[in-house]
């Protein structure tokens, strides 16, 4: 099953985010992925992650996989059921609004997904990521660094 994190750069603390119908989510201010791949990656920055889930899962099963948030009939290509994505979309906003700086990171890892880890070097604005998932463009195994489409690059 798929790991699905976000990432809100230099964060300082756990924003108190609302709960969503679509998924379920754990927040921690401390920088460390429920797997290894993107490991390097994520001990260059602090702030705050968050895990997401499927909405039947809790804190008490121990397990955070975002399998039943995705469409599986695609591949490599990694893209949320629509209920999901409205809320995801949601939360990337806010995460990104908790950042002092606007910039975030939106990160995959699947053990069954591509051999090779993908890392987006650009940055990309919400809508630019958005218009890629929609597109089909996103894949397993990725990091994707994201801006705030309402502020300036920093």
């Amino acid at each position: 099953m798929p790991t699905i994190e976000i990432i809100a750069i230099d964060c300082p603390a756990v924003p108190n985010f609302p709960r969503f119908k679509g998924l379920a989510y754990i927040a921690e201010d401390k920088l460390v992925s429920h797997r290894g791949l993107f490991r390097t990656e994520l001990n260059k920055h602090t702030g705050v992650i968050v895990h997401l889930a499927g909405k039947d899962f809790t804190e008490k099963n121990g397990f955070w996989f975002a399998g039943n948030l995705m469409h599986w009939d695609l591949g490599h290509t990694l893209q949320f059921l629509r209920e999901p994505a409205r809320d995801v979309r949601r939360l990337l906003a806010l995460m990104l609004k908790a950042s002092p700086s606007g910039r975030g990171i939106f990160l995959s890892d699947y053990q069954f997904g591509p051999s090779r880890k993908k890392m987006e070097r650009r940055m990309v604005t919400q809508d630019r990521f958005w218009a890629m998932h929609d597109a089909g463009k996103l894949r397993y195994n990725a990091l994707y660094q994201i801006r705030d489409d309402r502020r300036t690059r920093s």
